[in-house]
């Protein structure tokens, strides 16, 4: 199942919003999955990732 996910991300002191689609089972599994992209490609921790929305794409 595929969830888009849409938040803030802190890099370089400010809040820059993104939106991006990943493949789950679960919106739990997608917003561990968002951590886990952000903290390997950017080097961002958790705590400043903010999840705002969690909505499934209908195949």
């Amino acid at each position: 199942m595929k969830f888009e996910v849409k938040g803030r991300m802190k890099i370089k002191g400010s809040y820059r919003p993104f939106t991006r689609v990943v493949e789950a089972q679960t919106e739990n599994f997608a917003k561990q999955k968002i951590f886990s992209l952000f903290g390997s490609e950017h080097g961002i921790k958790r705590r400043f990732i903010i999840i705002e929305s969690i909505k499934s794409l209908q195949e």
